[in-house]
């Protein structure tokens, strides 16, 4: 899927058909008929012949009519708005496309054939479209290829306001399609992480090799830690002293030189605000460097286990240990929140934190710069399984890194990453889950932003609360244990 537009084809058998039999045909009703009636009508001249005449020049008008509206089989989306083929809407006959702004709202509606032996999925359900001017209309997703539904919902995720995409999630998105009793590999998921590849990823983007220098020499590269799309995180040596984290980020080459001027003139405004940041469960941000076109964050190096190590070596975690690492990373994110301006990490994920030396969590990265990332260089800042819709969209906020954390809660309960854009259940996998656990994270990675829980003394008192409670239970199943040792000495 590109940016720009996206193109899918919109069939139905009985049309296409028709379509195919008008095709044919053409020749008769387009110049045999027509040409015979129009001789008759010259050279008998009678009314007869010309009414003959007038109603086969009606005739080849409408097939014609028939023949451009059943070939008209594309839906086209775009940043601007929706193109549906003419035969969905009359209203739509003619019109170029429709703006978003005019869409009201986006509704799912069941398969009719309740009985049909598919399965009941994404493919055999109906959108209703409601526009602003009373027209609506109804795609049909049993016409249209399987990869292109995914496109589809894709696209209306995108460029549609939240509140009209939280129908689709009826859609099931995470869940593969059924057709034929046969599960195609391809899902939303997996559509939606080819879409972030294909829209943050660059050739062009060489990252730095081992060994290579900055500062005239001061600053030198030891190995990369990770990179991909126009971003890259190398471990550095200052002075040939100590250890630092070099995070980069570069304006695509094709960006116009305003674009770029306008980018390095962000990242340095936020850059200075995360150097202020001071917190111990915070990474420090020393520095930052313009160098060859190219923009650097200087953040200290932490040595330590992150949380997916952690989980790969010892499986999921004990339900009140993951409780306590995600109530003391409420910490950190309250102090930033809490700032003049606000800080968004934008970058909360098992792989950015890391367990301290007195068993503290601590953010080792930000999304550093985030509008200057998202918006001048396309790299996207948040891992794939982690980003609420809003932030996907480009519009973080400080409920967004909310999400990012009940995502990490379930990721530190069920040793697995969550499907994205949804809200997390542990107890899918973990059913021996206490209901505070399984509430927390789905309340954490609530779609609706109305129903988010991003408090972060309300979630600390939370987990303080399930603490008291197995602590009361620990102290009575002792209390128990030692009646029953008694009775038995008795």
């Amino acid at each position: 899927m590109k940016n720009t537009e996206v193109s899918i084809n919109y069939k139905s058998n009985g049309l296409e058909s028709f379509r195919d039999l008008l095709m044919s045909s053409m020749t008769l009703w387009a110049i045999i008929m027509p040409g015979i009636s129009i001789y008759a009508a010259i050279y008998q001249a009678s009314a007869f012949s010309v009414f003959i005449m007038l109603g086969s020049l009606l005739f080849a008008a409408v097939c014609l009519w028939l023949l451009l509206l059943t070939s008209d089989n594309r839906i086209v989306l775009s940043r601007s708005g929706l193109r549906v083929p003419s035969r969905l809407t009359l209203f739509a006959f003619g019109r170029a496309e429709i703006p978003w702004q005019q869409i009201e709202a986006v509704k799912v509606l069941d398969a009719l054939d309740q009985d049909d032996r598919h399965c009941i999925s994404q493919i055999q359900k109906r959108l209703l479209f409601k526009l602003k001017d009373q027209d609506e209309f109804e795609i049909t997703l049993n016409q249209i290829a399987e990869k292109d539904v995914e496109k589809l919902l894709l696209s209306l995720s995108v460029w549609l306001e939240d509140e009209k995409v939280r129908p689709l999630m009826a859609v099931k998105w995470g869940q593969p399609i059924d057709i034929d009793g046969k599960d195609k590999p391809e899902t939303y998921t997996n559509l939606w992480e080819k879409e972030l590849e294909s829209r943050y990823t660059s050739t062009a983007f060489m990252p730095l090799e081992p060994g290579h220098k900055l500062l005239s020499g001061k600053l030198k590269i030891i190995k990369q830690l990770s990179f991909g799309g126009l971003s890259a995180v190398y471990l550095a040596q200052k002075e040939e002293k100590e250890l630092c984290v070099l995070k980069e980020a570069t304006p695509p080459q094709t960006a116009k030189q305003a674009l770029k001027d306008k980018a390095a003139e962000l990242f340095a405004r936020e850059a200075e605000l995360l150097i202020k940041l001071s917190h111990p469960q915070l990474v420090k941000v020393i520095d930052y460097i313009f160098e060859d076109g190219r923009t650097y964050l200087v953040l200290n190096y932490i040595e330590g286990t992150n949380l997916r190590q952690l989980v790969r070596e010892r499986g999921a975690l004990e339900e009140d240990e993951a409780l306590e690492i995600v109530a003391s990373l409420t910490e950190p994110l309250e102090y930033m929140h809490n700032l003049s301006p606000p800080v968004v990490h934008r970058d909360i994920s098992p792989e950015n934190i890391i367990l301290g030396e007195d068993g503290k969590p601590i953010l080792i990265d930000f999304g550093a710069a985030s509008e200057y990332l998202g918006t001048a260089t396309g790299t996207l800042v948040g891992k794939q399984c982690y980003i609420s819709l809003e932030q996907f969209k480009g519009k973080a906020q400080i409920a967004s890194d909310y999400y990012s954390l009940g995502a990490t809660l379930y990721f530190l309960l069920t040793g697995s990453d969550p499907i994205p854009l949804t809200a997390s259940n542990p107890a899918e996998k973990r059913p021996e889950l206490s209901p505070l656990a399984c509430q927390l994270t789905s309340s954490l990675t609530a779609l609706d932003l109305n129903d988010r829980l991003f408090d972060p003394i309300a979630i600390r008192n939370l987990v303080q609360n399930q603490k008291d409670i197995q602590k009361e239970s620990s102290q009575q199943e002792e209390k128990d244990s030692s009646n029953e040792v008694r009775l038995v000495d008795r």
